[in-house]
């Protein structure tokens, strides 16, 4: 038991840095392994690590996942915008959060187009 804890969080951490994971999911699992970790030093003291690992675990993923999301909505913040004009109404509209190629639909006239 207490080796398969310890394999699916370490599998997690690896699969979440090799795979191109957002900032969010990368918290999450980093949190993981540290609250896990931790977990598993203190579960010892009381006999119960796999207990104290899985607890950690989940506590640190929770945390590990706020400060995660926290980073990545500050990097979006500090994106340049970009503003494009609807081929139909002439509207400006922020298409920061789309790759370009992308099909926006223009919120004042409800057409789609491709920016």
């Amino acid at each position: 038991m207490k080796r398969s804890v310890i394999v699916l969080i370490a599998g997690l951490i690896i699969s979440s840095f090799l795979g191109g994971c957002t900032m969010s999911e990368q918290g999450t699992a980093t949190g993981a392994l540290l609250g896990g970790a931790t977990g598993a030093i203190i579960g010892h003291q009381t006999g119960n690590r796999a207990e104290g690992a899985l607890i950690g675990g989940a506590v640190g993923a929770i945390a590990g996942h706020g400060i995660g999301s926290a980073n990545q909505k500050g990097a979006q913040q500090s994106a340049p915008q970009t503003i494009v004009k609807c081929p139909y109404c002439k509207s400006n509209i922020d298409v920061s959060g789309f790759p370009a190629g992308s099909e926006v639909r223009c919120p004042a006239c409800n057409n789609v187009f491709t920016y």
